[in-house]
C-alpha cells in the first residue's frame, strides 16, 4: 500500500506514520495483525504509534483520539522536525538472550530512555509462557516465576519442569500490559518463538 501511494502520488519516498491496532475484544488475529503492522518498520521512511494500551473493547473506532494524535504528532517532530531530544517512540524488543540452564531470559529493549517503569502498579503484567511438561505429555501455559526490570533490560525467571516454546507480551487481542518508558510510552507487544530440541 505504501509503495502503491507513493507511485501514484509521485512525491517521492514521503514519510507515511501509522497506528498500530489498539485493543479490543472479539478480533482473535489481531495480535498477528499488529506483528505484521510492526513489520512494515521495515519500509524506509516510516514510522509507527503503539496504542497497546488504547481502544475500547467493543468499538472498533474508539472516541478517545488525542493521545493518538499525539503519539503521532510526536513521532514527525522527532523524525521530520529535528526535536532531537523527544523521545517519540515505544520501547521494541532489540535483542534477548535465553539460558535454559538458569531457566532465565534477559530481553533488551530500544527506546527505553531512561530505563523502563510500571504505568500503573508496582508488578509486571502481560507476560506469558507456552511450553510442554518435561515429559511432553502436557502443553501449558504459565506465567513468568520472577520478572524484574533492569534500566533497559527485563529479567525473566520461569518455573522448572517445562520446556519453553513461546515468550509473549501483550500478545492477545485486549491484553492486560504495564510497561512503559521514562516518558510514559508503551512497550509494543511481542513473541518469541524458540527453537526446540530434535
Amino acid at each position: 500500500m505504501v509503495k502503491n501511494w507513493r507511485q501514484a502520488w509521485g512525491q517521492g519516498n514521503f514519510p507515511v506514520l501509522f497506528v498500530q491496532l489498539p485493543r479490543i475484544v472479539k478480533r482473535s488475529r489481531w495480535p498477528e495483525f499488529r506483528a505484521a503492522q510492526e513489520a512494515c518498520l521495515a519500509i524506509p521512511n516510516t514510522a509507527m504509534a503503539v496504542t497497546i494500551d488504547q481502544g475500547h473493547p467493543t468499538d472498533v473506532h474508539p472516541k478517545e483520539k488525542e493521545v493518538v494524535g499525539r503519539r503521532l504528532a510526536h513521532q514527525a517532530l522527532h523524525k521530520y522536525y529535528n526535536y532531537q531530544n523527544l523521545l517519540s517512540a515505544s520501547p521494541t524488543l532489540s535483542s534477548y538472550e535465553w539460558l535454559p540452564e538458569q531457566r532465565t531470559f534477559y530481553l533488551g529493549f530500544s527506546n527505553a530512555g531512561t530505563g523502563l517503569k510500571y504505568s500503573e502498579g508496582k508488578k509486571t503484567i502481560g507476560f506469558s509462557l507456552q511450553a510442554y511438561s518435561k515429559d511432553g505429555t502436557k502443553e501449558l501455559i504459565l506465567i513468568p516465576e520472577s520478572i524484574q526490570i533492569e534500566g533497559d533490560t527485563i529479567k525473566i525467571i520461569y518455573p522448572k519442569e517445562c520446556w519453553i516454546t513461546t515468550l509473549k507480551y501483550a500478545w492477545a487481542p485486549f491484553p492486560e500490559n504495564n510497561i512503559v518508558n521514562s516518558t510514559g510510552l508503551p512497550m509494543a507487544p511481542f513473541k518469541i518463538e524458540l527453537s526446540g530440541l530434535d
